[in-house]
C-alpha cells in the first residue's frame, strides 16, 4: 500500500510540474505590399518568453506586374531559392533565402531581435550571413510577438 501511495504521489507531482510549464503560443505579422510587389510575413513561436521558432518570408502581389507570375505559381521569396536572383547583387554572395535562414537562426539563438544591429543604410550589420534590410523585419517580429496567443 505504501508503494502504491508513493507511486500515486510521484505521478501527481509529474502532472503538476507538467501543467506548470510554460505554454506555447504563436504570433504572426504581415506588411502591406511594397512598391516592389512583396508583402513580408513573420511568424514566431514562443514557449514562455523564449523564442523556439521564427519564420520570415515574403509573398508576391498578384496585382503587381513584377510579381504576378510568382503569385500565380504560389511562390514566395523563400521558395524561389536561387531563382530569386539576389546572389549576384549580394555583397556576401548569398541568396535571399540563405540570408533569411541565417537571420532566423540568429533570432532563435539570441532569443529575439534586440541584439540585431543595423548599418546607416538600414542593412543588418552583425548577423553572419545576412546583409539584407532589417528594420521592417525587426518591426514585424515585435508585432508578431505582441500578437502571440
Amino acid at each position: 500500500m505504501k508503494k502504491m501511495m508513493t507511486m500515486l504521489g510521484l505521478g501527481a507531482l509529474v502532472l503538476t510540474l507538467t501543467a506548470c510549464g510554460a505554454t506555447e503560443k504563436t504570433g504572426m505579422a504581415e506588411t502591406d505590399f511594397d512598391n516592389k510587389g512583396w508583402s513580408y510575413v513573420v511568424e514566431v513561436t514562443l514557449k514562455g518568453d523564449d523564442v523556439t521558432e521564427v519564420s520570415i518570408d515574403a509573398k508576391p502581389d498578384p496585382n503587381n506586374a513584377d510579381t504576378a507570375a510568382y503569385a500565380e505559381a504560389n511562390q514566395t521569396k523563400k521558395s524561389l531559392k536561387e531563382d530569386y536572383g539576389m546572389k549576384q547583387a549580394s555583397p556576401i554572395g548569398k541568396e535571399w533565402y540563405e540570408q533569411i535562414a541565417a537571420l532566423e537562426a540568429y533570432i532563435v539563438e539570441n532569443d529575439g531581435v534586440s541584439t540585431i544591429e543595423l548599418s546607416d543604410e538600414g542593412k543588418i550589420d552583425n548577423v553572419a550571413g545576412a546583409t539584407i534590410s532589417g528594420q521592417n523585419i525587426i518591426d514585424l517580429y515585435d508585432e508578431a510577438v505582441a500578437n502571440a496567443e
